[in-house]
């Protein structure tokens, strides 16, 4: 009767390593995730706002907001970051403005979740996507 008093204690010593390691790898996991999203965000509204303030009359195309876009993400984004954009959208309430979406995958970096990720998408990545909207500026003021 007395050995098996410390059954529990060796269940529990063998299991919460484990668990451990599966919520601190989520943690790891997700909260680069959430990094990333705020940054793409930041990108897409930045991008916006430089196409939509452009010199000129006839604004910026969709390859030069490219380009700007693609200058702005960090270095270390490897895997894929496109960017869609349409340089004139027609709002309901007059006006004219700039649609930028973007989208990144954004990689896992713990097996298990990775694991998990194959299974379910076929690749270790957690896809984010992020639009950002702005109203060209009807008239420009200057001092």
């Amino acid at each position: 009767m007395k050995k098996r008093q410390g059954q529990s204690f060796v269940e529990f010593a063998i299991i919460c390593p484990l668990v451990i390691l599966l919520f601190i790898g989520g943690i790891v996991d997700f909260g680069f995730a959430f990094y990333n999203i705020i940054t793409l965000q930041q990108i897409a509204n930045t991008t916006a706002k430089w196409a939509a303030e452009s010199n000129g009359t006839t604004g910026r195309s969709a390859s030069e907001i490219a380009i700007y876009a693609n200058s702005k993400k960090p270095s270390w984004w490897n895997t894929s970051f496109t960017v869609q954009s349409t340089p004139t959208v027609t709002m309901s309430t007059g006006g004219t403005a700039v649609r930028v979406v973007l989208s990144y995958e954004s990689p896992l970096y713990t097996p298990f979740y990775s694991t998990v990720t194959v299974g379910l998408s076929g690749e270790p990545v957690i896809p984010l996507s992020v639009a950002a909207l702005y109203q060209k500026p009807v008239a420009v003021f200057t001092r």
